[in-house]
């Protein structure tokens, strides 16, 4: 596997994820090859261009950059990691055995600020650890980044590290998707303190008849209600008394002609 000082990485960890059969039938394409057509595919793509293209600079994806108050990780869907954080772990490789000091590790790339150039740049970097409770993951970095009096080691959100076993389209897409979840929070957010903070103390009231009549027209009366049920205005519904009383001389009549 990939060597480091201290460090050590196995082979499986820089192997895209295919969901190919470890068994292959005649005619079809083998597993060990469709993993390194993949892999060579993730190599040749530039995450870096990608997030330009797509829009979203380096430095927004960073918790504390720009002055945005609410950091993207808050935003970021786990949907689109192709694996779990306990099967990227699992990807590490064994540490020695005897009290060897090696440290297995997973390699990616990281957003990090790099203090030589004074900006926000996709760093290479050694993933060492992951807190599956908080969803950050413990990096050491590489370069001359770290010996130009940058942090050696910080822990860093899911959404700002990129494994190089990871589909750098799809991670590109997380980020656009993150992006645009809290820019319409942040739109949300404006919108509703601009409404809380309009002046309501020099604003001209309505007048309580002008009210009354604008209730009034927007409520149904009671004759409206009738007319709404079938009833004609002025009229009501006839008893029971007086129905048997019309009824009466008609039953006589009919028993006078008998």
């Amino acid at each position: 596997g990939a060597k480091g000082s201290g460090y050590t990485a196995a082979s499986v960890a820089v192997e895209p994820k295919v969901l190919v059969p470890f068994q292959h039938q005649r005619g079809q394409v083998p597993r060990k090859i469709q993993i390194e057509r993949r892999r060579r595919e993730f190599e040749e793509q530039d995450t870096a261009h990608l997030l330009a293209v797509a829009g979203v600079p380096l430095s927004s994806v960073a918790a504390t950059a720009e002055g945005i108050g609410l950091p993207l990780e808050v935003f970021d869907d786990t949907s689109f990691d192709c694996r779990t954080g306990e099967e990227w772990l699992a990807l590490r490789a064994t540490p020695g055995e005897g009290g060897s000091t090696i440290t297995p590790y997973l390699p990616a790339r990281a957003i990090g600020y790099d203090p030589a150039d004074s900006e926000w740049v996709l760093r290479h970097c050694k993933v060492l650890d992951w807190d599956l409770t908080s969803n950050r993951l413990h990096v050491a970095w590489e370069g001359r980044g770290a010996a130009a009096g940058g942090p050696r080691s910080e822990w860093l959100p899911r959404v700002q590290v990129q494994f190089l076993a990871e589909d750098p389209t799809a991670f590109v897409q997380r980020l656009v998707y993150a992006t645009r979840l809290r820019t319409t929070a942040l739109a949300m957010m404006r919108y509703n303190l601009y409404i809380d903070s309009m002046p309501v103390e020099d604003m001209c009231t309505l007048e309580d008849e002008v009210v009354s009549r604008i209730l009034n027209k927007g409520t149904p009366s009671q004759q409206r209600a009738r007319q709404l049920a079938g009833l004609s205005p002025g009229s009501a519904r006839p008893s029971s008394a007086s129905t048997a009383a019309a009824t009466t001389p008609a039953a006589h009549s009919t028993a006078h002609s008998h």
